[in-house]
């Protein structure tokens, strides 16, 4: 009996997946058409700032590199210089660039699993892919960068079959366009050089020489821009982010086992595994196996070691999925294979070889169907109103605050892009950390972040940690003592201090109740508005409810006499 699954390894064409995925990202850009993650606003802000004043940074004057993507913050410059809907022009090269991560997937898919049904199948699972399809509409880096990584794998399995210099060469290209999109495309290079040497081929240095050439030129030149520009090796980003050691692993592990309960994850992690094992299986495609694997260990190891992300559904995972994907996909396709000639063997039907055929659909149908459950759930939580929400409070508050802004006002913040995108005249101290360099410093110098503190579990040396960044961020707030502070307050639904915050939005307090104090994220931390001397000296000014549990509360420094 022929089987089947050669009857449906065509089309062998990549366009063929654009074609089939264009609707269903174009629908899933249309549904998460109000969403922006606030950090997209950072970029507009250092872009608004270098074409008005001069200087790559958060604040007129201060270089500081406030952004992780270096490719798409120069996406944003041009953007602004030609006076582009930036929000709508964001969206839209995002999704051009995902039907190109379409393309490269399948292309990817192909050569792995020899079949263009089961690679058009792996193609579209991506694009049902929830936090996939959440991110590329943020406004964010990461549709670049995913893309980047496909086209940069998609041309390295093609290398290793081809055999020929000329197509490390553009492995080499490709693998520098990624290192401009993300720092982390080095875990992808590092994954390239360990599967191309550990094949021992006769050519192997001159391959890998081919291969290290452009990265590391761009790199290098990278990082001499940076020391040189903005004196520091590394993005601001990372000192304010990887700072935390081992506690900060332990929030990524927690990150992790979440991610295998959530989206379908748990089915195509256990598939993944088993692929790995059978593609380790089969000499001739060992360095499939090992790049892969490689590939996805090192993006899982970069989460972990980053805390799962402050940001939600699964960010910084998304570089793995397109391995994990292809990897779960290689198991499927042998389980299937290996039903189907069980079948066989007990029955001459020809129906019946197809029944393993038909359980796969049923499991992509399952992943689609969970796909849609996740947005109805999401829509619940106003996804697809953050954009509005974003606009009625942080950016009244940049708006209020711009409209009154002296020469030399500063104010404190800690979501720090929709608020400074709206007040240009205001200079802001991001206390977050992303934006400025003495609080990025504060918190790796001490090896400390704030909102790992619950997962401490060497209390000891966290309490210190915490007292020393506790002491250097009050002098910090004293030393600029700032005309406006933005607050950010968090509460639990139906609870009293629910009640207190909502009563807050229709009858502005004259002064910051002592009982509001605690709920102001990260300021609970920094205790500056523990100290009653201080606290008394702002008032309120502005009160918004984001959502029912999430509040932001403006107040002035008051003119005492």
């Amino acid at each position: 009996m022929l089987n089947p699954l050669i009857r449906l390894s065509k089309p062998d064409s990549g366009w063929w997946a654009v074609l089939l995925s264009a609707p269903l990202l174009g629908y899933g850009t249309y549904y998460f058409r109000g969403f922006v993650q606030d950090d997209a606003f950072i970029y507009l802000r250092v872009a608004q700032v270098f074409l008005e004043h001069g200087n790559l940074g958060y604040n007129p004057g201060v270089r500081v590199e406030a952004f992780t993507g270096f490719l798409w913050q120069w996406l944003c410059i041009g953007i602004l210089k030609l006076h582009l809907p930036p929000i709508v022009t964001l969206k839209i090269i995002s999704f051009i660039l995902a039907l190109g991560t379409q393309y490269f997937l399948y292309k990817l898919s192909l050569q792995v699993l020899q079949s263009g049904w089961w690679a058009m199948g792996i193609t579209l699972l991506l694009a049902l892919y929830p936090p996939r399809v959440l991110w590329f509409s943020s406004g964010l880096e990461m549709e670049l960068f995913l893309f980047s990584v496909v086209w940069a794998s998609a041309a390295f399995i093609k290398a290793i079959s081809v055999n020929t210099t000329q197509g490390f060469y553009r492995v080499s290209l490709v693998l520098a366009f990624a290192v401009l999109s993300r720092p982390e495309a080095l875990i992808l290079l590092a994954a390239v050089l360990v599967a191309l040497w550990a094949e021992k081929r006769t050519r192997r240095l001159e391959y890998v020489l081919a291969i290290l050439t452009l990265p590391v030129i761009v790199f290098s030149g990278l990082t001499v821009f940076r020391y040189i520009y903005f004196g520091l090796p590394l993005p601001n980003t990372y000192y304010a982010k990887a700072a935390g050691g081992i506690w900060l692993m332990k929030k990524g592990v927690y990150a992790l086992r979440d991610f295998g309960y959530r989206n379908f994850n748990t089915v195509f992690t256990t598939f993944s595994l088993f692929g790995w094992l059978l593609l380790f299986g089969e000499k001739r495609r060992k360095s499939e196996a090992i790049f892969l694997s490689t590939g996805w260990s090192g993006f899982v190891l970069h989460y972990l070691k980053s805390g799962g992300d402050l940001m939600a559904e699964d960010r910084l995972l998304l570089p793995a999925c397109p391995s994990m994907l292809i990897s779960a996909g290689v198991f499927a396709q042998n389980m299937a294979q290996w039903l189907n000639q069980w079948l066989t063997s007990l029955s001459r039907r020809e129906y019946l070889g197809w029944m393993p055929y038909f359980l796969t659909i049923a499991l992509y149908g399952a992943a689609g169907f969970h796909y849609y459950n996740f947005k109805w759930k999401h829509e619940l939580l106003g996804y697809k109103e953050v954009l509005d929400a974003l606009n009625s409070c942080h950016g009244q508050i940049g708006r209020y605050m711009n409209s009154r802004a002296l020469p030399g006002d500063k104010a404190v913040v800690t979501d720090a892009g929709m608020t400074a995108w709206q007040a240009p005249n205001v200079y802001f101290i991001d206390f977050l950390g992303l934006g400025d360099t003495t609080t990025s410093q504060i918190f790796y110098r001490n090896n400390f972040i704030p909102w790992i503190y619950t997962y401490c579990f060497w209390k000891e040396a966290c309490d210190k940690a915490h007292k020393n960044v506790l002491r250097d961020m009050n002098h910090y707030f004293l030393k600029e003592y700032p005309r406006w502070v933005v607050c950010n307050l968090i509460c639990k639904e139906n609870s009293k201090e629910q009640k207190e915050l909502l009563n807050a939005v229709n009858d502005l307090p004259d002064t910051i109740p002592p009982s509001f104090v605690q709920h102001i994220i990260f300021w609970s931390y920094f205790s500056v508005f523990n100290n009653d001397s201080i606290r008394i000296q702002y008032k309120p000014i502005l009160f918004y409810a984001y959502n029912p549990t999430y509040y932001l509360m403006l107040v002035e420094k008051r003119k005492l006499p």
